[in-house]
């Protein structure tokens, strides 16, 4: 699956990125990496999964348990929780 990435700056973090995987860097300090780069969650999913070979879903639980998203981790289970709740009791239409 081919990834795009926004910026430049994007691509250049990758490709560094992709160089530290190459000299051996752990996995935790890639995404440490590419969140102090400037992505955001969505961003580090997308890239983890090209930089790895990954599926989405794969990526997805990888960010998500790592050390560097961990501040955003009970935010976002919440939210999950929220969406899901409102899905069961009718409140959420994604007909629309």
């Amino acid at each position: 699956m081919p990834v795009q990435f926004n910026t430049t700056a994007q691509l250049a973090a990758v490709t560094k990125a992709k160089s530290l995987i190459q000299n051996g860097v752990e996995r935790e300090t890639v995404i440490g990496f590419l969140r102090e780069q400037g992505f955001n969650k969505i961003a580090s999913i997308n890239a983890v999964a090209y930089l790895y070979g990954t599926s989405i879903p794969q990526a997805k639980e990888i960010v998500h348990f790592s050390h560097s998203w961990e501040d955003c981790r009970s935010r976002d289970e919440q939210l999950h929780e929220s969406l899901f709740e409102a899905l069961e009791k009718g409140e959420l239409d994604l007909t629309k």
